[in-house]
């Protein structure tokens, strides 16, 4: 988030070629070690694309709170009333949009009485400092791919995670582990108490203990 931004909004296969280039360099640092790559909200489009383009850059990846959109609703009902929502507002006439404090906190909405109000408002200053402005282009652009990309080609461990709250994704997110036909390993859990940002709720650190376990689970070794 503090490297030198594109002059203009990155596309999504630009994300993913940053995102090859980082992992190969992990990869050259540290060739004996197992490396997991976690995706997140829109990074987990990208980490789906990635590990299905090229298997070979992980040794395992984390599909966490993704969105898929080629399962039994197509694409997910939470994003196509967020995408008309932004178009009637006209905000896709301009390159980026001003994050304001309700947009940065939206998706904490559906467990907001599990928060802390001084960590709610810690992280709104802290997104609006790191980036207070978002590309429009995102969704416009990938609603007419959908599917975003294909579990097929996934033939890596996989796994899943995703917020008990997420009622709008939960769907989308189980008929894409379901998919998974071709990884070697892929299971999902959902996580009590969450929503879409379980890093900053009150399951915090147990999510973490789970997360590190998994990623052994996932690669066999503790090194990961």
């Amino acid at each position: 988030g503090l490297s030198e931004a594109r002059p203009r909004a990155s596309t999504f296969y630009e994300l993913a070629d940053d995102v090859a280039a980082l992992l190969s360099a992990l990869r050259a640092e540290a060739p004996s070690q197992n490396l997991v790559l976690v995706g997140w909200s829109w990074g987990s489009q990208i980490a789906s694309f990635l590990v299905g383009q090229r298997p070979n850059i992980a040794d395992g990846w984390v599909y966490w709170s993704g969105n898929w959109g080629g399962g039994r609703n197509g694409w997910p009902p939470h994003l196509t009333r967020h995408a008309k929502k932004l178009e009637a507002m006209g905000v896709y006439d301009e390159p980026r949009r001003v994050n304001d404090n309700a947009a940065i906190t939206k998706n904490f909405e559906h467990c907001l009485e599990l928060f802390d109000p001084k960590l709610l408002e810690h992280y709104s200053k802290h997104a609006h400092w790191l980036d207070p402005t978002s590309p429009n282009d995102g969704l416009i652009a990938a609603r007419p791919e959908v599917p975003l990309h294909n579990p097929d080609l996934i033939t890596i461990p996989t796994l899943g995670i995703i917020g008990e709250r997420e009622d709008g994704r939960r769907a989308d997110f189980e008929d894409f582990m379901a998919h998974l036909k071709n990884a070697p390993w892929a299971k999902y859990d959902r996580i009590p108490d969450s929503d879409h940002y379980i890093q900053y709720g009150p399951q915090r650190s147990a999510f973490a203990d789970l997360l590190t376990d998994r990623m052994v689970e996932m690669v066999g070794v503790s090194d990961a």
